[in-house]
C-alpha cells in the first residue's frame, strides 16, 4: 500500500463518485512505483460497479491525466489485463525528509 498515493487520491477534487472510487481502489492496491495490475473486472468488483463502467471511469480518469494506461499483449498477440500508472506528482504527498 502507497500511502502518499492515497492522499494524493483523496485530495483530488472535482471527481464523480466512481471516478474517486476508482481512483482511491488504485491508490491502495498500487506498488511503490505507483502501477497497479489488474483486470478491469478486478477493479469493478473492488468498486461495485460493472466492467463497461470501470472501463468507462478509467478512460475519464485518463482523459484528466490523473492515470496512464498501458496495454499489454503476450506472446501469441492476445491482449493482457493493462497496467496503470497512477499520474501522482513527484512531491504531493511525500514525507518529509528526516
Amino acid at each position: 500500500m502507497n500511502v502518499s498515493a492515497i492522499l494524493w487520491a483523496r485530495a483530488v477534487i472535482d471527481l464523480s463518485i466512481l471516478e474517486r472510487a476508482v481512483l482511491l481502489q488504485l491508490a491502495l492496491v498500487a506498488d511503490d512505483a505507483l502501477l497497479v495490475k489488474r483486470s478491469q473486472r478486478e477493479i469493478a468488483a473492488m468498486v461495485g460497479c460493472s466492467r463497461v463502467a470501470a472501463n468507462r471511469t478509467l478512460s475519464s480518469l485518463e482523459a484528466r491525466g490523473l492515470i496512464s494506461i498501458w496495454q499489454q499483449f503476450g506472446d501469441d498477440g492476445g491482449q493482457l489485463p493493462c497496467v496503470y500508472f497512477l499520474r501522482k506528482p513527484k512531491d504531493a504527498f511525500n514525507a518529509p525528509a528526516a
